[in-house]
């Protein structure tokens, strides 16, 4: 049997100063801070400390070892996306990180596979970077589950992921930017409370927004089992609950 990881992150060991480059809002920097450790920068803040099997093969194969997986497909940080920012600058960016994982799967033997990142909040932008990473190699593409405020019943969305079918692409939905501020900074709840929420919310909209449905070559995603039950629940959520009256507003 073979194990394959489909889920796993990766940096590359340097890359551009995007913020000389492009300016706005502080770019994602690395640090490198000694004895294979570095540290993702935003500005002057520290985002997320890393260490060397981020983008040493050698030692990310040892894991693979170690753990019994055969295969290991890798993709970029949501931090990395760059979704906020103008298109052509978003764009430039994932040809970057794109190209890097390739040349990281180039020296793993057969280990490593990638998925692609895409300037989704330009579809058409989008749909050409990943018709050329499909035809470099990569597996498929990850996406982060809205952009901004559109989600996957999105027109736009909807016909990038139209062409991911006609790709052949697998797509990879990962929550990121995710709700819940202040109330979710304890206990790890942005992790165990808004990304599952996160995922959820994208499952809604895509599936009762009817994504599926005007789209040939669109799988209805796992996870919707409760969304199926809305037709039916909502009559009684509608229904004013017996022995209650539906409050009203102050009259006029």
């Amino acid at each position: 049997m073979t194990v394959v990881d489909l889920h796993n992150h990766f940096f590359p060991e340097r890359w551009p100063d995007w913020d000389a480059k492009f300016g706005g809002e502080p770019w994602p920097s690395i640090r490198h801070d000694g004895g294979g450790k570095a540290t993702i920068m935003l500005g002057d803040k520290e985002f997320r400390r890393i260490d060397e099997r981020c983008w040493n093969v050698a030692r990310r194969i040892e894991d693979l070892d170690r753990d019994g997986i055969d295969l290991q497909v890798i993709s970029a940080t949501p931090v990395l996306f760059a979704y906020g920012r103008p298109a052509a600058e978003a764009l430039e960016v994932a040809k970057f990180y794109n190209d890097a994982a390739l040349e990281m799967c180039a020296k793993s033997g057969g280990r490593l596979a990638a998925l692609c990142q895409v300037p989704l909040q330009d579809p058409d932008l989008a749909a050409k970077e990943l018709t050329r990473c499909m035809k470099a190699g990569h597996r498929g593409v990850q996406l982060g589950n809205h952009v901004g405020a559109k989600d996957f019943d999105d027109p736009g969305i909807v016909a990038f992921l139209q062409h991911c079918a006609a790709e052949g692409a697998a797509v990879l939905v990962h929550p990121w930017d995710m709700m819940g501020g202040e109330r979710t900074r304890r206990f790890m709840m942005a992790w165990t409370v808004s990304m599952p929420a996160e995922t959820q919310l994208t499952l809604v909209a895509m599936i009762l927004g009817g994504a599926c449905a005007r789209r040939e070559g669109l799988s209805r995603p796992a996870g919707g089992g409760r969304a199926s039950r809305r037709d039916a629940l909502e009559p009684a959520l509608r229904a004013p609950a017996r022995g209650f009256t539906a409050a009203r507003g102050p009259a006029r």
